[in-house]
């Protein structure tokens, strides 16, 4: 008597209701049918598509294998075909609940999703806005070091002397900073005014011999491998030819580099642009 008691108790708080509801039952993937039919048909006609899209979005919510993309949608596919995976991943949140029920949950979910996502999105925007505003001040504090050493008269010939023709880079090096120079790092870039394409630009690093002390100057003669750009036998032959040296970047005495570590501030501006893309999208309502 007792289990009879229970059984119908059941049937009318899933079934029906006392207040005419239907609910969703997932005992079995039958009642589930039966109970997915009796809940679309109880609602008004503009609401069904938000049911189905709440079931897909709720069957999916278990689903956070972020760092493997193909295995999250290997398992949303494989959710969706079978019945029995994507039933066990609703029974909990759907049982007992009604057409309206779920739509609310999903819609819950969804904005529990978008906070979180907008928070997050937030944090990154903040700390690389951080990281460029000290990239930049970063790079004027080089830049004031590098702007008190001075490249001057710089010029590329060929020194023909014999069988050993070689290509050379001469110009006269100033230390104006003060701290001891052990080697620059330069790009030489080879032109004709007049053209707008140089004929070479390429970089270079040297080790000066002795370093360089504050308000020391030298006048340096190098000698580039006549096998590599700058020995172009076709640039031997130019009379008209210009060449500007620019510094990049300079060793102290102990080896340390002023600029050493890499510029990813392109890298990190595309990101902030894609992320402040998300954010307006995010603030807007929708779900990335």
């Amino acid at each position: 008597m007792k289990a009879l008691f229970f059984t119908l108790l059941t049937a009318t708080l899933l079934g029906g209701c006392k207040d005419g509801e239907p609910r969703f039952d997932t005992s079995t993937a039958a009642a589930y049918r039966q109970s997915l039919n009796a809940v679309q048909s109880a609602l008004p006609e503009p609401e069904r598509p938000k049911l189905m899209k709440a079931l897909i979005q709720l069957s999916f919510a278990g689903v956070t294998d972020d760092d493997n993309p193909f295995a999250k949608l290997t398992a949303m596919a494989n959710a969706a075909r079978d019945e029995t995976t994507m039933l066990a991943v609703l029974s909990p949140v759907l049982h007992g609940r009604t057409g309206p029920e779920v739509i609310q949950l999903a819609s819950d979910q969804a904005e529990q999703t978008r906070q979180r996502q907008l928070t997050a999105v937030r944090d990154e925007i903040a700390t690389i806005e951080k990281e460029l505003a000290a990239g930049v001040a970063k790079a004027t504090a080089e830049g004031a070091i590098l702007s008190k050493i001075h490249l001057q008269g710089a010029r590329y010939f060929w020194n023909e002397q014999g069988y050993s023709d070689e290509p050379i880079i001469a110009f006269k090096i100033t230390n104006g900073g003060d701290k001891a120079i052990r080697k620059i790092y330069a790009r030489g870039i080879l032109e004709t005014p007049g053209r707008s394409v140089p004929w070479l630009e390429e970089d270079f690093n040297y080790e000066i011999s002795g370093g360089l002390e504050p308000g020391e100057s030298q006048d340096l003669r190098l000698a580039p491998n006549r096998f590599s750009k700058w020995g172009n036998q076709d640039l031997k032959k130019r009379n008209d030819l210009v060449l500007t040296l620019i510094l990049r970047d300079v060793e102290d005495a102990s080896g340390n580099r002023v600029a050493g570590s890499a510029d990813d501030s392109d890298r990190k501006r595309e990101r902030l642009k894609m992320l402040r893309e998300k954010e307006g999208k995010l603030s807007r309502g929708e779900v990335i």
